[in-house]
């Protein structure tokens, strides 16, 4: 039988990460009624919201950025630090490089302010990349978007990187005030589409 609107998997993938999401969970309580508006825009629920068994046991190496603000180079520094290999996609070398730079001054001053080993800055700058083809994402098992905070520009962006993406890759959007659902269903992969602010 199909799920109520609180068990609407669409819902939950808006929520968190579909391989955090086990089958047959349920939405809160708090989001039962938003779940009922996911439901009305994306139409007819999916059978469920992970894939495979391999879903709940997935491991992430490596995070793809999209974007040359400071919040991608943020994104790029946490992650890094985090332990993963990092790729920073920006349209031009130049403002990909210098993200690259900033991210490097960051963890000297770290340094200076006795906040962090050199070694470990050498070891945390050594997993960041930078790119300019957005094919380069392809090896990612993450790719967050941090473009400019437009829906259209976003769904184009996410649109790309579904066709470029290996299946497993999860697409993230770092928007805070637009809606996630929208750009997932412009994918092939919306129970793989998860917003992270």
């Amino acid at each position: 039988s199909a799920p109520d609107e609180g068990e609407h998997p669409l819902a939950l993938r808006h929520l968190s990460c579909p391989s955090l999401v086990r089958p047959g969970a349920r939405a809160p309580e708090r989001f039962r009624s938003y779940g009922a508006r996911v439901a009305a825009f994306a139409g007819p629920p999916v059978a469920c919201a992970v894939r495979s068994e391999e879903d709940l046991h997935m491991s992430i190496a490596r995070v793809g950025i999209v974007g040359s603000g400071i919040m991608g180079s943020g994104i790029a520094e946490v992650a890094a630090k985090a332990g993963y290999e990092v790729v920073l996609r920006s349209r031009q070398q130049a403002s990909a490089d210098a993200m690259v730079a900033a991210l490097g001054k960051s963890l000297d001053k770290q340094v200076d302010r006795g906040k962090l080993e050199a070694a470990d800055r050498d070891v945390i700058f050594g997993r960041v990349s930078a790119v300019t083809d957005l094919r380069e994402l392809a090896t990612c098992d993450l790719v967050i978007e941090s473009v400019v905070e437009d829906l259209d520009a976003k769904k184009q962006v996410l649109t790309e990187l579904d066709h470029v993406c290996p299946e497993h890759t999860i697409l993230a959007t770092n928007t805070s005030t637009l809606p996630v659902v929208e750009m997932a269903v412009t994918t092939n992969r919306p129970d793989r589409v998860c917003g992270i602010h």
